[in-house]
């Protein structure tokens, strides 16, 4: 009888040990949705020629993590289909976010962090030209997002394998 007992209780901690691991750079979770936009009015060149499709892709990213392990992450830079972006993270203040609609669902897009996490938005700014290492490389072309920062002074790498699709927006 003692023996399933001590199976039990080392197979507690380990699972314990495992579920406290989870976290990665004090972040617990994180939320990505792509949104389209269909511009009202499409701008023209002097010859009447269309400037852009009129479609604008958004990126949207929320990273919920844990206040009480500080600092949070400096976010520097996400790669989202390959593109880079250098990342302007902003903390949300409400205590839930209403995105709209997803795409072919019934279904609201709300973002909220859990009691005592904070929330932040990372609005993306696209950055040309930069080139990533191979083993980023590797992990940008495996995932549909790579954020990449310093948390407590070392270099991390943080991937998002998928985003949402929100409904289109016309007219913005």
């Amino acid at each position: 009888m003692k023996r399933p007992l001590n199976f039990l209780f080392v197979l507690f901690f380990v699972v314990s040990g495992f579920c406290g691991c989870t976290q990665k750079y004090g972040i617990i979770k994180s939320h990505a949705y792509v949104r389209e936009t269909t511009a009202g009015n499409i701008s023209v060149d002097k010859n009447n020629n269309p400037t852009s499709g009129g479609v604008r892709t958004n990126h949207i990213i929320y990273v919920e993590t844990d206040s009480s392990r500080r600092p949070i992450p400096q976010w520097e830079t996400a790669w989202v289909d390959g593109v880079s972006y250098s990342i302007e993270p902003i903390a949300v203040k409400n205590a839930e976010v209403n995105l709209g609609q997803l795409k072919n669902e019934a279904k609201e897009a709300v973002v909220k962090a859990k009691e005592g996490n904070e929330l932040w938005q990372l609005m993306l700014i696209k950055k040309n030209g930069l080139e990533a290492n191979p083993t980023l490389k590797e992990m940008i072309e495996k995932n549909k997002i790579v954020i990449t920062g310093q948390w407590k002074g070392n270099p991390f790498s943080y991937k998002i394998s998928e985003q949402q699709q929100l409904s289109k927006v016309f007219g913005e």
